[in-house]
Order: C-alpha cells, then structure tokens, then sequence
C-alpha cells in the first residue's frame, strides 16, 4: 500500500474558455507487485481552486477518481505509469449574470514519471486527463499536471 499528495495544475477547456486551477490531489493505492512490471488501483481525492478568464472563474469544488494502474521499470528506481479509470467532478462556474454548480464524470487516463529515492520514498510527474464530456452546453476537457510525493506504508 502506498499514499501520496500531488500539487499542480488542472486546465477547464472548451471552445472559447480556459482556465488554469491550482489543485491538490490526495491518493491511496495498492500494488500487487513491486517488480519491475507492477499492476494495482489507486483512489484519489482533489480539490481546484479558482481558476479565471474573461471575467468568468471556474473552480473544482471536490474531484473523486479510481484509477488502475501498469507499471514499468525503465531504469533502477525509475518506473513509467499508465493510468485509467473514472473520475467524478463537482465544478462551480460564476459569471457577473450568476452562478451554476454542476457535477460530471467520465473515463479518465494518463501517464507518470516515478524516481523512488529508496524502496519506500519517491517522486513523481504526471499527466491526467481527468474529464472529457459536454457540460453546460459545451465539450470540455480538464487536464492535470501535477509533482507529487508518495510513501510506501
């Protein structure tokens, strides 16, 4: 088992909007293997802060995702990380004419870089695409980059 935090951004796009939110993402997961092919899941609990454009701010008020995971050992300590699962997203929009709140989900995937200091302590770089669907009337994407920090336990 294993739990992490990561602090980075996530970018809300769709035709003619975007905005960047700094987020926090908090994470436990279990690997079956620690080899140099490992599989396992992992949970995730974010939060995003405001993020603004054109007069109009966006926020993440919570995001909560499953992901499994394949794990490759490219060089001593140094693995590649595939991701896919589900993420489910609560964002709040404001404008000057109001506000709306509106909670979505959709398949989520990506990639990170992992560099273990030892067996137990490492860092991280990645690369999620949270969510990809129609929200309020719009295709829209929200991607993730993030360094973080996980612990083996």
């Amino acid at each position: 088992m294993y739990y992490g935090v990561t602090l980075g951004g996530s970018e809300y796009e769709e035709v003619g909007y975007s905005a960047d939110m700094p987020t926090l993402t908090g994470r436990l997961g279990y690997e079956i293997d620690h080899s140099k092919y490992t599989l396992g899941g992992e949970a995730r609990l974010g939060y995003g802060h405001k993020g603004s454009f054109n007069n109009a701010d966006i926020k993440m008020t919570w995001l909560i995702s499953a992901l499994g995971k394949a794990s490759w050992q490219v060089m001593d300590r140094v693995f590649i990380t595939g991701y896919a699962g589900y993420t489910i997203a609560d964002t709040k929009a404001t404008t000057t004419l109001g506000s709306s709140k509106i909670t979505d989900g959709s398949f989520s995937y990506g990639l990170s870089f992992d560099l273990y200091a030892n067996s137990e302590h490492g860092l991280n770089f990645e690369w999620i695409r949270f969510l990809d669907g129609t929200m309020r009337g719009a295709d829209y994407t929200v991607d993730y980059i993030g360094l973080g920090y996980f612990s083996r336990f």
